[in-house]
């Protein structure tokens, strides 16, 4: 079989797209086949699988019905055969390459406001990017890795907000912004109602 990925180019008819823990190839299943990403004999229909689908350990043994639990390590591959006569080749990389992918990967980052004034802000990438985004480095250079901890984790409190700083076993950092909500003042108590006195804005409906 073919080592992935293709160290030169990547073979005619096919795409190749690059996820965190896994490579997947989309083509023709002769093209497939010449490329040797995968075996005539490897095609589903598979004992005990939905029809098109088929996998395997990296080792080109079947992956039997139910496992479900055991580790993808690199070289495992899932085939789905799709409607359009094409196949589709997941091909599983290394814990390592996966490490490196994840730190690597870009920058992720989302908000939400609260119905109340306040606001989560959520960001996650490498120390590059976070600082090319705006946020302090020394935020950042500060969280570093303890020994024998496989996460690390720093928290901020400044007037009106709460920032947590997560430094990952990818050698990425989670950060998350919380800002209070606003405060808004009391409503106005109404004026106690003395004997015999109807508040002018209410209207008496029923009496016994």
């Amino acid at each position: 079989m073919t080592s992935w990925p293709f160290p030169d180019r990547t073979p005619d008819g096919i795409t190749v797209e690059a996820d965190i823990a896994y490579d997947t190839y989309t083509g023709s299943v002769d093209a497939l086949i010449a490329a040797g990403i995968i075996e005539r004999s490897q095609l589903p229909p598979q004992v005990g699988r939905m029809p098109g689908n088929a996998a395997f350990f990296p080792d080109g043994s079947p992956v039997p019905y139910g496992c479900t639990g055991m580790p993808r390590e690199a070289g495992y591959r899932w085939i789905e055969v799709l409607r359009d006569g094409k196949a589709e080749v997941k091909v599983y990389v290394s814990q390592e390459e996966r490490r490196v992918r994840r730190r690597d990967s870009p920058l992720y980052e989302f908000t939400f406001d609260g119905c109340d004034g306040s606001r989560r802000e959520h960001y996650s990438g490498n120390r590059e990017q976070l600082v090319a985004r705006g946020l302090p480095a020394e935020w950042m250079d500060e969280t570093r890795k303890k020994e024998g901890k496989r996460w690390t984790k720093r928290t901020i409190q400044e007037p009106g907000r709460k920032i947590e700083i997560f430094f990952t076993p990818d050698d990425r950092f989670r950060i998350e912004i919380r800002k209070d909500a606003l405060q808004r003042p009391a409503p106005a108590a109404l004026p106690d109602r003395e004997a015999g006195h109807q508040h002018p804005n209410l209207r008496l409906v029923w009496s016994v």
